[in-house]
């Protein structure tokens, strides 16, 4: 029983990682209504990056860990921008076989960077064994299942008032203005709530600005986590007080427009 018990338990580490790449396929796909067939060569890009950062130019797991992601990111956002949008008006089967295309083309560009030889990562968790139950049970496993819970959780929490701004311009604006108008907003909301520009950089009164902004709070939770560190409770509280306002907004209008089609 102990064996199945460990066994069990050891599986929550690879099934947690596989539970998150999946969390990212759904979020692409609800997004941009495409199965992203590069999801994992776009994972494999920033762990590339983040070895040669924390292993060859000695960075630490708080730098290499956000310049990893970054680049992930930023190839997503140029694929998207550059290809995807492109071709919205182009059968699904199209889009994935242009997905399938940048799924080779990273592959091949991450052979010419970093060679075909498969490369180790010293673990930046505890390796140590605990015994649970009669069964001997790495640290590293239990960590990994418990960093996954709590992304799944930060994720969720911190970007619903952003859900729920973009239910309300759909609500107040037409289908001609109400995409410029969402991409105004974020962009606003990234300018002022620090993403582009450390907010410590800014004058004292876009710092006081950044300080109401959801897109701020946001950043600060995911940047505790990436440092290890528990989220605020008062940003916590202000994305929480953000969903709920804008929540309501939502509901009184949605009521509203209810009443209208049965008027």
């Amino acid at each position: 029983m102990s064996q199945v018990f460990q066994f069990a338990v050891i599986g929550l580490g690879a099934g947690s990682l596989y539970a998150i790449a999946a969390i990212g396929l759904v979020l692409v796909f609800r997004g941009s209504r495409v199965v992203n067939f590069a999801q994992g060569a776009m994972g494999m890009m920033a762990a590339y990056v983040f070895y040669e950062l924390h292993q060859n130019w000695h960075l630490s797991v708080v730098l290499a860990v956000p310049a990893g992601l970054l680049v992930s990111g930023a190839l997503g956002a140029a694929f998207y921008y550059l290809e995807i949008r492109q071709l919205k008006d182009a059968s699904n089967l199209i889009k994935i076989v242009a997905t399938l295309a940048l799924f080779v083309i990273a592959n091949e560009v991450i052979s010419l960077v970093f060679g075909a030889q498969p490369r180790t990562v010293t673990s930046s968790l505890p390796t140590n064994s605990v015994t649970i139950l009669g069964a001997s049970i790495g640290e590293d496993r239990l960590w990994i299942f418990l960093i996954v819970i709590v992304l799944t959780v930060v994720l969720w929490a911190s970007t619903l008032p952003f859900v729920v701004l973009g239910v309300l311009v759909g609500f107040v604006a037409s289908s001609e203005t109400a995409y410029p108008l969402v991409t105004a907003l974020m962009f606003l909301l990234s300018f002022f709530g620090g993403l582009f520009t450390p907010v410590s950089n800014m004058p004292i009164v876009l710092r006081r600005i950044a300080d109401f902004l959801p897109s701020f709070h946001s950043a600060s939770i995911g940047w505790a986590v990436v440092a290890g560190r528990a989220p605020g409770l008062r940003d916590a509280g202000i994305l929480l007080a953000y969903a709920v306002v804008l929540g309501l907004a939502v509901t009184s209008r949605h009521r509203a427009e209810e009443s209208r089609e049965f008027a």
